[in-house]
């Protein structure tokens, strides 16, 4: 739905007087309300006309407003009955899907917690399932899987809801759950101490007023040898500097 308009022989724009102009579109120009009309252009530039000085134009963009927000409604509603009327069909599949569920939990043994199976992406066509317990992501060989329940319409070819009951027992949870906080400890530990051992390098830079190396490590480097171009291994460190800055020097180890 566009706005079509023929402006005025008094109109306050000589150059659009007496034409009609199609394709409108109301925006906001320069903080006024204004339609901008696709055709014919007026030296090759789209007419945009403001609604303030134009009563027939403001009128055609009260009725196309009112009759957008008219079929916004209308599209809401059909879409919202839509939606209930495909809601009532999926309820009994949904309901026969959580008896399945409930019967799958009942396998889950004692001593063991149920596992939350989450489908993060798809690989050629199949689910890719992430497990978590305790907010610990898990892995699949740590966990076991009793089933599977799924809710499908009638005809379709796959599952609109489905259920991966799954569990882990609370020993190897515990162990996990363990691990990581061990693992997350000696990276602290260790980012830490490399922190302390840089800054102890520099304050020994600092002192002796000579540099003191911080890293080495080698690289592949292109470099001219004897005129010749070639690529080339060589061995970098990186030093601390009296000053508090760092220098690199590298090495050719042809």
């Amino acid at each position: 739905m566009k706005i079509t308009w023929k402006a005025a022989m008094d109109d306050p724009m000589d150059v659009v007087r007496g034409k009609t102009f199609s394709g409108g579109y109301p925006e906001e120009v320069n903080g006024e309300m204004a339609v901008r009309f696709q055709s014919p252009r007026i030296g090759g530039k789209q007419v945009v006309a403001r609604i303030s000085t134009r009563p027939e134009l403001a009128a055609k963009v009260a009725e196309f407003i009112a009759a957008r927000e008219s079929e916004r409604d209308a599209r809401e509603a059909r879409l919202a009955a839509e939606k209930a009327a495909q809601d009532a069909a999926d309820k009994p599949l949904l309901d026969a899907m959580r008896v399945e569920v409930g019967g799958l939990r009942g396998l889950i043994p004692a001593g063991s917690v149920e596992v939350s199976v989450v489908e993060s992406g798809s690989f050629d066509g199949w689910p890719i399932l992430d497990y978590y317990a305790d907010g610990t992501k898990l892995s699949g060989s740590d966990i076991v899987i009793h089933g599977h329940a799924a809710a499908i319409r009638p005809g379709a070819s796959g599952a609109f809801a489905s259920v991966t009951v799954a569990s882990i027992s609370r020993e190897r949870l515990a162990k996990i759950i363990a691990d990581r906080d061990d693992a997350e400890a000696r990276g602290k530990a260790e980012s830490e101490k490399a922190v302390a051992d840089r800054e102890a390098k520099f304050a020994e830079a600092a002192t002796t007023g000579k540099p003191v190396e911080l890293r080495r490590w080698t690289e592949n480097r292109r470099a001219q040898e004897g005129g010749e171009w070639g690529d080339y291994l060589f061995i970098c460190r990186e030093f601390a500097m009296p000053d508090g800055s760092t220098k690199i020097e590298a090495e050719n180890t042809y």
